[in-house]
Parts: C-alpha cells; sequence; structure tokens
C-alpha cells in the first residue's frame, strides 16, 4: 500500500532526479553556474533569502561560502521583506530560493531588491514562474516536480547550491561531481 503512495514514488526517484538536476547544471545551466560565482566573488555581500524548506536547503551553502571568507548572511524572506532591505545596496548579491518560483514572500521581495540595484540569482524548479523571469541569473533546478512536499526538488536544491560552492571557489569539476554522485546515489540503491 504505501508503495502506490505519490510521496514514496518522489522518495525512491531522487537518485532520477538527482542526475536529471545534475546533468542540467554541469551542461545547459552551466554558464549560469558560471555568472552566478562571478556575481557572487565580486559582491561585498551576498545574501540568501528563502522560506520553509528552501529556507533549512541554505545551510550547507552559506557555511560553504562563509568559510571562503565572503561575507554572506541568510535571511527569512518575510524578515527581507519587512523589516532589513534597506540595509543593503548595489554592492549585494541577493539569492532567493524558492521551488515554486512564485512564493509571495519572494516575488514581493524582487521590486525593492531591484531598486537597490544588486543581482538578483534566482534558484528555482519553475522556469516560467516570476522568480525565473526576474531574476538577472536563473539557476533552474531541473527536477521532476514532487506531489505533495519538497523531496526531490529539496534535494536538487542542495545540489545546485553545492555546485555553486563549488563554483565559487574554482574547484568545480564535472568529472568530480559526477564520480561523487555517482557513490552518493549508490547509497539510495543500498536503502
Amino acid at each position: 500500500m504505501i508503495q502506490s503512495l505519490p510521496v514514496y514514488k518522489d522518495i525512491l526517484n531522487q537518485p532520477s532526479a538527482l542526475r536529471q538536476s545534475l546533468q542540467y547544471s554541469i551542461n545547459e545551466g552551466k554558464g549560469e553556474l558560471i555568472r552566478a560565482a562571478k556575481a557572487i566573488l565580486n559582491a561585498r555581500h551576498v545574501v540568501v533569502a528563502s522560506i520553509g524548506a528552501s529556507y533549512a536547503a541554505s545551510f550547507p551553502f552559506i557555511y560553504r561560502i562563509a568559510q571562503m571568507g565572503i561575507n554572506v548572511s541568510l535571511e527569512d524572506a518575510s524578515e527581507l521583506l519587512h523589516y532589513t532591505t534597506t540595509k543593503y545596496d548595489k554592492d549585494t548579491v541577493f539569492i532567493l530560493i524558492s521551488r515554486s518560483g512564485d512564493t509571495i514572500e519572494i516575488t514581493r521581495l524582487m521590486e525593492p531588491l531591484k531598486k537597490l540595484g544588486g543581482t538578483l540569482i534566482g534558484v528555482t524548479n519553475v522556469v516560467n514562474s516570476k522568480l525565473a523571469l526576474g531574476a538577472d541569473i536563473l539557476l533552474h533546478l531541473n527536477s521532476p516536480a514532487d506531489e505533495f512536499i519538497a523531496i526531490q526538488t529539496y534535494s536538487a536544491t542542495l545540489l545546485v547550491l553545492e555546485l555553486l560552492a563549488h563554483q565559487v571557489s574554482g574547484q568545480l569539476e564535472t568529472t568530480d561531481c559526477q564520480n561523487h554522485l555517482d557513490d552518493l546515489l549508490a547509497q539510495f540503491s543500498k536503502s
């Protein structure tokens, strides 16, 4: 019975979904990864903003970036929208993360952030969403959509942000990423 649940299918499809996301990111999406990394390296401050599962997926990325000596902070999108937007300027790169790309806090943030003049990097799974269409740089997850909760797209968010961190550090080697991911995905099938 549990095998027929859509959420169960999403869990079992994670290896395939991650391979799909990786292939897109290191091929068609590679130029956007490079552009995003350059923007981050040239910024005085990097702000990552999201809510929910996307917020949780942001932690490994901000820790990796901070270890590189980059001035980075993680903000709840609602708090950034209502309270802290004015402390940033044109030398800030904003990374907005939303699985749907239409999260209300994220979409409402876009206009005030654009007025500041900073670079807006959108991380989303939906290419025709408000975030995807309004971002200066789009990092598309290219993951199958989840049925109910973020499972495949959560893992894809972690992956794409890790690839971005590797690109920022200058250590993104396509073969290494594929080998590491293949090792990780082999663990999925053992469970």
